[in-house]
């Protein structure tokens, strides 16, 4: 497992909390093991800090972190300044394809997306990737009519399936089109 010494960064950070949730899915770590076995990572100001809690919620004077969600929760309050998630929203609003490839525009708007933990539908991120696609390539791409009733009884890890699938059928239009790539 990473290490964390908390002293470099928003970026950093969301960068090892993804590697560790990685490695607990991978080996299966249950939900009371998690917090135990991150904070085992923690080093330099990480460790100071999570002490310092551990010692605050001994002294009630902080609610007990239970669970790898909690931890994430206080870790961002203390690691992710709240200008970073305003300033990457505002990046979204802004973030369009121009000179790029589609995969570089994607692999953009997929990282900003994560890094601020939204949340969106799929129908959502769908309008917003293509409404963001230069002008000339919007034109040329055919739209999926997109049956609501079958989506609705997909599960949402299958749902969440469904917009990769739509990016490779639309670079797919798009290498037709454009020869990119």
């Amino acid at each position: 497992m990473p290490s964390f010494n908390g002293e470099s960064g928003p970026n950093v950070y969301l960068g090892w909390q993804a590697k560790v949730e990685q490695i607990f899915n991978v080996y299966e770590v249950q939900d009371d093991q998690k917090v135990g076995l991150a904070s085992l990572e923690f080093l330099d100001y990480a460790m100071q800090w999570w002490h310092k809690v551990v010692m605050d919620i001994g002294l009630n004077k902080r609610s007990i972190v239970a669970s790898w969600d909690d931890l994430k929760l206080c870790m961002r309050a203390r690691f992710v300044p709240p200008h970073y998630r305003k300033e990457l929203l505002l990046k979204l609003q802004q973030l369009q394809q121009g000179p790029r490839s589609v995969d570089e525009y994607f692999k953009d708007l997929e990282t900003t997306l994560t890094k601020i933990d939204m949340h969106e539908n799929e129908e959502s991120k769908i309008a917003r990737f293509v409404s963001d696609l230069r002008r000339e390539i919007q034109d040329d791409v055919e739209l999926y009519e997109l049956d609501l009733k079958s989506i609705s009884t997909l599960t949402r890890s299958n749902l969440f399936g469904f917009f990769p699938i739509y990016l490779n059928w639309i670079k797919s239009r798009l290498n037709s089109l454009y020869q990119l790539d």
